[in-house]
């Protein structure tokens, strides 16, 4: 029996997370429909999903799996903790990913199209890892992360709990960045970076979080 995929989110990146994952042969015929506060307007886009309501009322059968495809980290960890035990999640990984065989994976991830995740590396519950993003060798992503587009997380790299990682960063090996940490675009991070601060810039400053 096929599963049956339920986005949770139908924002800007639901929609996109749909597109790429429809396309994909892998998934298209699975992925059902969307859940979200409101009934989303697809009247732009050539995409046409079913609206299936919001999470608090609709009905998982056991044949419904779940992803989130909402960017807000706390969003995120708020809607994984309301639903883990009362609905199923998945693991969208797509085609065009390469994923090593010994990698470590929690549940309610996705990994887009074009990202490379190398030996050895963990990754816990419901991260958000975007297109063109590479994680290498014995790194730890751990839970409620989201690694934005063409981000590089080198070897032996430790990322905690609701860390946000912006487009084009670099995070050197060996690095450690501590929960709620929020990474600008285009930053290089190299070190022990404390928990709840924000860094920016080549090389990264740190600065405590607002």
């Amino acid at each position: 029996m096929s599963k049956n995929i339920i986005l949770i989110g139908a924002g800007g990146l639901g929609k996109e997370v749909f597109q790429w994952f429809n396309s994909d042969e892998k998934f298209k015929d699975n992925i059902i429909g969307f859940l979200d506060k409101a009934n989303p307007d697809f009247s732009k886009y050539k995409i046409k999903p079913e609206y299936l309501g919001d999470e608090d009322s609709y009905r998982f059968d056991d044949n419904d799996y779940v992803v989130i495809t909402i960017s807000d980290i706390q969003i995120r960890k708020r809607i994984y903790s309301k639903l883990k035990n009362k609905a199923q999640f998945a693991n969208l990984i797509h085609s065009r990913a390469i994923v090593s065989e010994n990698v470590d994976i929690g549940s309610g991830n996705i990994i887009c199209p074009n990202c490379i995740i190398s030996n050895n590396v963990t990754i816990g519950d419901n991260n958000f890892i975007n297109i063109n993003s590479s994680i290498c060798h014995e790194s730890v992503i751990n839970n409620n992360i989201v690694i934005s587009p063409y981000s590089l997380i080198n070897g032996e790299c430790f990322i905690d709990d609701e860390v946000f990682i912006g487009s084009h960063s670099t995070i050197f090996q060996n690095s450690r960045i501590g929960s709620k940490t929020s990474v600008e675009a285009n930053t290089l991070v190299k070190g022990n970076i404390q928990s709840n601060t924000y860094i920016c810039g080549v090389p990264g400053r740190v600065f405590p979080k607002k």
